[in-house]
């Protein structure tokens, strides 16, 4: 299969990732993906979906901001989910402390010191508050 950083779990029709779901449902809201629904014939319910990269995409410069993309680009997806997290806890006025102590109760399989200190710096890198 493809490697990727996503993982998967066992769902009706095979394997399932929510971290996929949500990147995809981001294209989709980007216009950078168009998305088709099947239903089923049965009681007409969502079946399954197909997605098609849009051809007449029309992305603006993001050249000031290839410093900041390149940065989250490189990261790994836990890095990425420990930094969203902790930001959020942030972002709801929560002291670093405070912050911290949430993030490790709500993720503690992805709390080693390791990960601890790629997110802390990749929030330094962005300029984003930490401590």
């Amino acid at each position: 299969g493809l490697p990727t950083d996503y993982s998967y779990g066992i769902h009706f029709y095979g394997p399932f990732s929510a971290g996929l779901e949500a990147d995809v449902a981001l294209l989709v809201d980007a216009q950078v993906l168009s998305e088709t629904v099947h239903l089923n014939e049965v009681d007409d319910k969502p079946h399954f979906y197909d997605y098609k990269l849009k051809s007449d995409i029309d992305l603006p410069d993001l050249s000031e901001w290839e410093v900041y993309l390149s940065l989250v680009a490189n990261a790994s997806t836990p890095v990425l989910e420990l930094s969203a997290t902790y930001s959020a806890f942030r972002a709801l006025d929560m002291q670093h402390d405070e912050a911290m102590k949430r993030l490790q109760f709500k993720k503690p399989k992805l709390c080693d010191s390791a990960k601890l200190n790629a997110m802390r710096n990749l929030l330094d890198s962005l300029g984003l508050a930490f401590g």
